[in-house]
């Protein structure tokens, strides 16, 4: 179990008064003078985490998401120990495991096999106990080659495949991971779900760090996003990648040098409807849509290409994509002044989920374009029958 109560952190961006207010707080703290309180900010601080607060009970898996720098990875080494808080509780139920470091804990000089026993009593391993582990140990790293080489010679895959080895087997309550997976090959990153998987059904607690999104919704019913230190959501999985891809939008927006739109053109909406011109809920299966993008032109443009793509909202996995290039549908010139284009999907095959839509403007000929907007269309397909994949074909059986 994992109890967060106010949780808070900061730091102080030069290093120099870091040190300087290091040594203040020695003073006071010698002559007993404690006029500086936790809760203020002096010049250069700032907070990395500022009153978070949740609850992992045994055996759930929450996800952590976010921007780069909103806290995720000060969150992780608060709960691993590695740092203090200024402010608030942790409570840890059971034995901890962590992985949030490329190597953290190998000696270099010390071989893989020697950094399996290191490790493994740092993390609460009995001697005996490693020995009865180490071949199951060496085997789930695919080491057995080099597991007497010194580690300095690893490459950083190979230390993500022992430090996770490692970590699994120790069989901890709490088992914290951060990003280091993507490093593995793709043959180890499903190795490591899978023993993520069993060891949720075996009781053990996860705190699952990624900006891979596909992976936070395999391995996590709950998320917590993270924005500038403090909780922006928290709650079912697919809510949070949702309200993490506005935020992600609206950084982009505000961030200097970068633009949706040419001066020629600018998309300036989409609409999911259905026939009547309504913007339903959700859609049911093999239902008719149409997906409406809205634009101005300020300069007269000719024969631009209209591209519409669809993504999954939990993976933004891509679907299916349009161009009227390749669909041989000419658009011809466009005068300045306001204009929209309709793609119209008659019993749309998708299967019951939510939905992304990107629509861009290119011009002809040429890699550049000339307007886009990224998923900014929602829409939901629900109901129907419950089957795996993306879309349902058209098809029939035969014997």
């Amino acid at each position: 179990m994992i109890q967060v109560e106010g949780l808070s952190k900061k730091y102080c961006k030069d290093l120099k008064r870091a040190m300087r207010y290091a040594a203040e707080e020695v003073v006071r703290s010698f002559f007993h003078l404690y006029d500086y309180s936790n809760e203020t900010l002096r010049e250069d601080e700032f907070w990395s985490l500022n009153n978070v607060n949740f609850v992992v009970q045994p055996g759930e898996a929450l996800g952590l998401i976010g921007p780069n720098g909103a806290g995720k990875s000060t969150l992780l080494k608060l709960l691993s120990g590695i740092l203090e808080p200024d402010l608030g509780r942790i409570k840890l139920v059971g034995k901890v495991g962590s992985l949030i470091e490329l190597g953290a804990g190998f000696h270099p000089q010390l071989t893989g096999r020697e950094n399996i026993f290191v490790n493994g009593s740092i993390l609460g391993l009995r001697h005996r106990d490693i020995i009865r582990r180490l071949d199951d140990i060496i085997a789930f790293a695919s080491l057995e080659d080099f597991i007497d080489t010194p580690v300095k010679y690893y490459s950083s895959g190979m230390y993500v495949r022992l430090g996770f080895a490692i970590a699994a087997h120790v069989e901890p309550h709490i088992l914290l991971v951060d990003e280091v997976l993507s490093v593995g090959d793709l043959a180890f990153q499903s190795r490591c779900l899978e023993r993520i998987e069993q060891m949720r059904r075996q009781g053990t607690t996860f705190v699952f760090v990624s900006h891979d999104l596909s992976k936070i919704s395999r391995l996590c019913p709950q998320t917590l996003l993270l924005d500038q230190g403090e909780i922006a959501f928290l709650g079912s999985t697919p809510q949070a990648i949702d309200c993490y891809r506005r935020i992600t939008h609206r950084n982009y927006e505000e961030s200097p040098g970068t633009k949706e739109r040419t001066d020629e053109v600018e998309i300036t909406g989409l609409e999911i409807l259905d026939p009547s011109g309504q913007t339903p809920d959700a859609f049911d299966p093999q239902s008719t849509i149409h997906i409406r993008t809205h634009f101005r032109v300020y300069e007269k443009i000719k024969d631009p290409v209209f591209n519409i793509a669809i993504f999954t909202a939990d993976t933004l996995q891509q679907c299916t994509g349009f161009r009227t290039d390749i669909d041989q549908h000419p658009i011809g010139s466009l005068s300045p002044g306001e204009h929209h284009f309709d793609l119209l999907l008659p019993e749309c095959a998708l299967l019951p989920n939510h939905y992304l839509v990107s629509a861009t403007i290119w011009k002809p000929g040429c890699l550049a374009p000339f307007a886009w907007r990224w998923h900014d269309g929602r829409f939901q397909i629900s109901g129907g029958q419950e089957i795996s994949g993306i879309c349902q074909l058209l098809h029939h059986w035969q014997t």
